[in-house]
């Protein structure tokens, strides 16, 4: 049995574990040229890119996709809030 350590819902199924995770997780770590940074949900359920590309701030759903972005984009990240 998987347990998800931010709700404590329990799955038999990895992939579905591993999906789950990925939407429910509430901080991601995510790097930058200048550094690593913790990224958390807003009150929307959102991850706020706060890189300084012309486009943000503006919100993610997921830590995966604010990862791509910001590994697109090969930008800063604007605010102080480091590991």
């Amino acid at each position: 049995m998987l347990t998800c350590k931010t709700c404590n819902l329990q799955f038999i199924d990895r992939p579905e574990y591993q999906r789950h995770i990925r939407s429910c997780t509430t901080e991601v770590e995510v790097t930058c040229q200048n550094g690593v940074f913790v990224v958390f949900r807003n009150v929307a359920g959102h991850f706020d890119c706060q890189c300084g590309d012309d486009g943000c701030p503006r919100p993610f759903q997921s830590g995966d996709a604010l990862k791509a972005h910001l590994k697109k984009k090969k930008s800063i990240w604007v605010t102080v809030d480091r590991v």
